[in-house]
């Protein structure tokens, strides 16, 4: 996986890679200069070679700072489109995941793979890996020029090396694995964050801020234990390294005065001895810290490859070979045009297909009991229907079916004459507009909101969508249409909220309309309103109802009544009152609510 994300970076991987073969033969030439200047400019008084040793010196330092510029350059850039990237298939894999795993996963631990997963990735791969892989080229350079000098002493240090990289192996899988917990109690933090500013008010009005603040100080705690853990293993593992470093220097400088002492080595063979053990051991610490650090961000790398190499549970986003769309559906572009002036009074053009569940069941993963039990019905092109039921009765799970959410465990769902996950998900959702019980408002503007399902709509189209939708709070407001709503939409009421949705859901212009307790924040006389404007103003529309409130079942072409995932009622208002007596209980108990004190 991590060679996949670097892969199209490979021509600044390439660049930075010559620049530290450049490095290391920069530093090939100091040791040399410096073997040269001892033996010659300082052991034999030759001023000139001196002075040619210090020009190759300085010559080295410059080929060594511009490759540590075009390294730091090209890593850069290359590091910054990495993030990129990887935020850009995070966000794409976000809002194209199942339904399951928006259950199971908090937005605070989505949020720290995007933020704080991708920064760790970014820094380990043009940081980490550059200087890893700059301190194995220096080790094999080093080792190269020590065997060249010294037999005796390389042979020393070769057995005292493998001693150097023996604590990397010991430390390197703790430190794997404390940093894959530490990133998972980031984004439980954040998780909790994010939750507790959306839930403010509630908590402030419930006084549940100590508590949640408590909760929040027990995550920052054990997060502290880990980090504490892992900088000791990060100090440990520097300790051991230099102490070993030391150990081996003080071997090579005490065997390489014995063989000045008798004359098989130059003091400029030593010196430049010296200095590639230098280079050698520097390396190799560095190459332990680097490890270090890389089992740091392996965490953060297993977090991001597990969430990217999810399968996609409906791939089907292009229209597969040998599929064809039903002939009467006319699916609309990504972008909604404006409607000509034929059809300026009307926002649903579109001719909608047959809906037909033949024999569905459906439970959901974590609940062994059916939700949906053999469910067979039809909804015909254009007509209206009411779902009715108890709370628990499986209404807003068959919308998420028919939504393409999850799919049947048994039976068929038919739009058109296809089956529903025969259809490419963007077209089918294309087809149906969901209304859901709580719609989400976005951070901007009123009009950004509108525009967010119809970016190209005119000034006169959103007008008329608010008018429908019963908008008359923008006349209040005080840029109107681009009035900033705050965060999520908090300065508007939760009534002001759902019509809103509703004004975004009837500029959609789908020929499909799917409403989940459309009315639920609404008073009677302005449900009743905007549910008739709905009428009139969407001719054609199939529109599919979920509610308890039995007007919007009294308005409706036909009703459905589910009880324990089973349909006991089907027909229209008159006939189900008449002999139905699961539609009479829940008449009966309606009439009691509206008169009750």
């Amino acid at each position: 996986m991590l060679l996949n994300w670097l892969w199209p970076l490979r021509a600044a991987w390439i660049g930075s890679a010559l620049a530290m073969l450049a490095v290391a033969g920069a530093t090939v030439g100091i040791g040399h200069t410096l073997k040269t200047m001892v033996d010659s400019g300082i052991h034999s008084n030759d001023m000139a070679s001196a002075h040619r040793s210090l020009l190759g010196l300085m010559l080295a330092s410059l080929v060594m700072a511009a490759a540590s510029f075009s390294r730091i350059y090209l890593m850069g850039r290359a590091g910054e489109q990495l993030a990129i990237t990887l935020r850009s298939r995070l966000m794409t894999g976000f809002l194209n995941s199942q339904a399951a795993d928006h259950a199971s996963a908090s937005a605070g631990d989505w949020l720290s793979r995007l933020s704080s997963d991708v920064s760790e990735v970014q820094t380990g791969c043009t940081q980490n890996l550059p200087f890893a892989l700059r301190h194995v080229l220096v080790l094999a350079v080093s080792g190269g020029m020590l065997l060249l000098t010294s037999l005796q002493l390389t042979l020393l240090v070769a057995c005292l090396l493998p001693i150097l990289l023996l604590p990397l192996v010991l430390l390197g899988r703790p430190l794997k694995r404390l940093s894959r917990q530490a990133q998972d109690q980031l984004g439980r933090l954040q998780g909790l964050a994010e939750e507790s500013l959306f839930a403010l008010r509630m908590l402030q009005a419930y006084d549940c801020t100590a508590a949640v603040v408590r909760h929040f100080d027990e995550l920052q705690r054990v997060r502290q234990q880990l980090i504490a853990r892992m900088v000791l293993y990060r100090a440990l593992l520097v300790l051991v390294v230099m102490l070993l470093v030391a150990a081996l220097i003080v071997g090579v400088l005490w065997l390489g005065t014995q063989q000045v002492s008798a004359q098989t080595l130059t003091n400029g063979d030593l010196t430049a001895f010296i200095f590639y053990a230098l280079m050698l051991a520097g390396a190799a610490a560095g190459l332990g810290e680097c490890y270090s650090e890389l089992g740091k961000i392996t965490g953060s790398i297993e977090r991001i490859a597990a969430h990217l190499g999810a399968p996609n549970p409906h791939p089907a986003d292009i229209i597969p070979d040998g599929l064809s769309i039903s002939a009467n559906v006319a699916i609309p572009g990504a972008a909604i045009s404006a409607p000509s002036s034929a059809e300026a009074d009307h926002f649903n053009p579109i001719s909608p297909p047959t809906i037909r569940f033949d024999q569905v069941d459906f439970r959901y993963e974590q609940r062994p009991a059916l939700v949906l039990d053999n469910l067979s019905f039809s909804i015909a092109p254009g007509s209206n229907l009411a779902i009715v039921g108890q709370s628990g009765a499986g209404k807003t799970t068959l919308a998420m079916l028919l939504l393409g959410f999850y799919q049947p465990c048994a039976g068929h769902i038919w739009i058109g004459d296809q089956r529903l996950q025969d259809w490419p998900l963007t077209n089918l959702r294309r087809l149906i507009t969901w209304l859901p019980q709580e719609p989400p408002i976005l951070s901007g503007s009123v009009r950004d909101n509108l525009l967010l399902v119809a970016p190209t709509a005119s000034q006169p189209e959103l007008d008329q969508a608010a008018t429908i939708a019963g908008l008359d709070f923008i006349a209040q407001l005080p840029d109107g249409f681009d009035t900033q709503l705050g965060s999520k939409g908090m300065q508007l009421s939760v009534g002001q909220r759902q019509r809103l949705a509703i004004a975004r859901a009837v500029l959609r212009r789908s020929p499909i309309l799917l409403m989940d307790e459309p009315g639920s924040a609404l008073d009677a006389v302005n449900d009743a309103a905007v549910q008739l404007a709905l009428r009139q103003n969407l001719p054609g529309c199939t529109m599919i109802t979920i509610s308890h409130n039995l007007k919007h079942a009294e308005a409706a072409d036909q009703v459905m009544i589910l009880q324990g995932g089973r349909i006991v009622g089907l027909g229209t208002p008159a006939e189900l009152a008449a002999c139905n007596l699961a539609y009479q209980q829940l008449l009966a108990a309606s009439q009691e609510d509206f008169h009750s004190p």
